[in-house]
């Protein structure tokens, strides 16, 4: 996940992250994931081997949507879904629909992920941090307005 933050980062949070993963670009991480996702979450239960799954996603308010750079990345190296939903006026139907995803992608592992007061706690902050990014003149190289 914290990839997938990378790949979505720039300026001195990115040169964080990526000090913190010990990694040279975004590019390493991305290419890492990929390879991870591919062969570590491969079903081997037809072949008596391990079944793991996992559930990786970016859930984003409708009133954003990813660029298009960002959103290949979260597609191809991530292999994560991704998906708009109306957190503004629907947040107990978005609390319903990420655990239901949740809960298929890990065949009933994770029954509930998100609570409401979880969503309404995030989205706060998200706001607050698009705020804190206005005002000291930076931009997400992950969302854009619709």
């Amino acid at each position: 996940m914290l990839g997938l933050i990378a790949a979505g980062s720039k300026g001195n949070m990115l040169d964080q992250l990526l000090s913190f993963l010990k990694s040279t670009g975004t590019e390493e991480l991305n290419s890492l994931s990929s390879q991870l996702v591919t062969l570590v979450f491969a079903d081997g239960g037809s072949l008596g081997g391990p079944r793991l799954s996992f559930a990786n996603g970016v859930w984003i308010d409708r009133s954003l949507c990813l660029k298009p750079k960002f959103k290949e990345i979260v597609d191809n190296a991530y292999k994560a879904a991704a998906r708009n939903v109306d957190c503004q006026t629907k947040a107990v139907e978005v609390t319903k629909e990420v655990n239901l995803w949740a809960e298929k992608e890990t065949s009933g592992l994770i029954k509930e992920f998100f609570h409401l007061a979880q969503l309404m706690v995030l989205r706060g902050s998200l706001l607050q941090m698009r705020f804190i990014l206005k005002d000291h003149g930076m931009r997400s190289l992950m969302l854009r307005k619709q």
